[in-house]
């Protein structure tokens, strides 16, 4: 009789810890090391933007780093945020990796983030439908808003397109 599939919770009970590839964890936001060879530079307005989102959503998405020495793969500009907002602990997936492919994964992380583009029309679409109040943690500054609140193009394959019902953000949520 074949087994059946076991999920990933199922999974993690009978895979020891140490054998596990990649882990998350909450850590102590000092005991990241930054990565010195990190090509991606952080300008200030950046840092404040992510810092305002920090403050607004909270940190969702974990930064990563390697689990041997716990030196930063991605997420940089995200601990510099974290600590800029007064977290004492960072969630981080901690990946068992070498120091070649550990360089490798930042380069191409950094490079492959840079070939994505914006539709500016999806975006009109979201501001409008959503009216975020505190702009600077979505990543906009005010006179970007502004510039793309203006008239909407009519489009029809983004009228018929359905959106979840709008949420209301709670301060310290996330």
């Amino acid at each position: 009789m074949a087994r059946k599939p076991l999920t990933t919770t199922e999974l993690d009970k009978e895979i020891p810890e140490s054998a596990r590839p990649l882990q998350e964890r909450s850590l102590p936001i000092g005991s990241l090391v930054p990565n010195p060879r990190n090509p991606r530079t952080h300008p200030e307005a950046q840092l404040q933007r992510l810092t305002a989102s920090i403050r607004q959503f909270g940190q969702p998405r974990p930064v990563l780093a390697r689990r041997a020495n716990r030196m930063i793969i991605a997420g940089h500009g995200v601990k510099i945020a974290c600590e800029r907002a007064g977290l004492t602990q960072i969630r981080t997936v901690l990946w068992d990796v070498d120091q070649a492919t550990v360089d490798a994964f930042m380069l191409g992380d950094n490079r492959l983030a840079e070939l994505g583009g914006v539709d500016a029309d999806c975006v009109r679409e979201l501001l409008h439908e959503y009216g975020l109040a505190d702009v600077e943690a979505i990543g906009f500054s005010a006179a970007e808003v502004e510039e793309l609140r203006l008239p909407m193009r009519p489009t029809t394959s983004r009228s018929s397109r359905s959106r979840p019902a709008r949420r209301s953000t709670a301060s310290g949520s996330r």
